[in-house]
């Protein structure tokens, strides 16, 4: 068993709340105990101010110090709470070394899509995300096409993720959502992929017309369950 569990989290700090708690829920009726966990927070407007400018030496400094400052706290498993921090994640590995592993949270992504046997999904995510492929190019190795909404559909999921990173649900905004989601099923898309995690924060919020894999709860699971092999 790999205790404690590290996260590295902040980005933002709602869905790093719920990070926490799916992960003490989902280990407790596996082990029947709560977890021990470790947590350093990134601020998450210094992680954007880096995206926004194009400073990948800047972001990649912010993950190595967090997965440097998991391992002295005695990580023996860790995370990242955000996706779009993974497009730099290879490189923070390779820098800060960290002596245990990190759960990709696109692997476990890909495990809940071979489980629904789906291959085209569409993606839900911020604008950095989409552009950086990182979706693309782990799941299109599968097989697995990904779709994405056009200029107008991720401005309004942009809009989406920024005010729910400043803890607020955008109630108006939710009838716009299930229309991009209407367009993407229009163009084949047989499930829908929650590529931000504060998109979770939707969940059970708003109807919507398909299947949702939500990067969060498949995050967590994918975790636990490794945390948990002898």
């Amino acid at each position: 068993m790999r205790e404690p569990i590290g996260i590295v989290g902040g980005l933002s700090p709602y869905s790093t709340i719920l990070y926490y708690k799916f992960i003490v829920e989902y280990f407790r009726d596996k082990v029947g105990r709560d977890p021990r966990v470790v947590l350093y927070s990134i601020p998450v407007q210094e992680m954007c101010k880096y995206v926004k400018i194009g400073d990948k030496k800047g972001a990649i400094e912010l993950l190595v110090e967090a997965l440097k400052r998991l391992a002295e706290a005695g990580a023996r498993i860790g995370l990242l709470a955000a996706n779009t921090p993974h497009m730099f994640l290879s490189e923070a590995l390779e820098e800060a070394k960290p002596e245990y592993p990190i759960v990709d949270i696109r692997r476990a992504v890909a495990r809940r899509i071979e489980k629904m046997g789906v291959s085209t999904v569409g993606l839900l995510a911020t604008s950095a995300t989409v552009d950086s492929r990182i979706y693309h190019e782990y799941l299109e190795t599968m097989g697995v096409k990904v779709v994405t909404p056009g200029p107008y559909g991720q401005k309004v999921v942009d809009s989406i993720i920024e005010r729910l990173v400043e803890g607020r649900i955008p109630e108006s905004l939710n009838l716009k959502l299930a229309q991009v989601i209407s367009s993407l099923k229009a163009r084949g898309v047989e499930a829908l992929i929650y590529g931000c995690t504060e998109l979770s924060l939707l969940v059970g919020k708003i109807k919507l017309p398909m299947p949702i894999i939500d990067s969060l709860t498949e995050h967590v699971k994918l975790v636990v369950d490794e945390a948990l092999e002898q």
